[in-house]
């Protein structure tokens, strides 16, 4: 879920393809998104939120992602403007320990706590790593349970996660 999309492209993926789910990481694109599909109010809206990569063999913590802070206005702006509204982070490529989905959980925590909007959805990226001749990483197993023990607090409705 690219958080940078051109007008065109998010006006035809909605009026051409039918696409109503959209990440967004800043005021300004969540304006676009909302003036390229005409005020929709259909619109499920993702708010990606930066968290350390501190642990990923491809690091995107500065390419993508709002920091907390500015997540929680745009989670409260995003929630005027949607049907559903999902929080979401990526920990990078190849992550290389298991702790860094905890973080990523607790940052999405706080901003549940801090806004009181439960979102629809929460999707926690990929980034799971793969076995390369340099890189062994743990067992996913590992990666479900921490995410498990992470999320168990969390009133979720549907969570998202996606292989790498």
């Amino acid at each position: 879920m690219h958080t940078v999309k051109s007008r065109e492209s998010i006006n035809e993926a909605y009026f051409k393809f039918g696409v109503k789910t959209f990440s967004l990481d800043t005021k300004d694109e969540l304006i676009k998104i909302i003036k390229s599909t005409n005020n929709a109010k259909d619109l499920e809206l993702f708010v990606r939120v930066a968290v350390s990569n501190e642990h990923a063999e491809i690091d995107l913590s500065k390419k993508f992602g709002a920091l907390n802070s500015e997540a929680l206005g745009l989670l409260r702006l995003a929630k005027q403007y949607a049907q559903k509204v999902g929080l979401s982070f990526h920990v990078g490529s190849q992550c290389m320990h298991k702790i860094s989905y905890t973080k990523g959980i607790k940052e999405i925590e706080n901003i549940i706590k801090k806004t009181k909007i439960i979102p629809d959805i929460i999707n926690l990226g990929g980034g799971f790593p793969s076995i390369y001749p340099d890189l062994k990483p743990e067992p996913l197993i590992r990666y479900m349970e921490e995410i498990k023990k992470g999320i168990k607090n969390l009133k979720l409705k549907r969570l998202i996660l996606k292989p790498s």
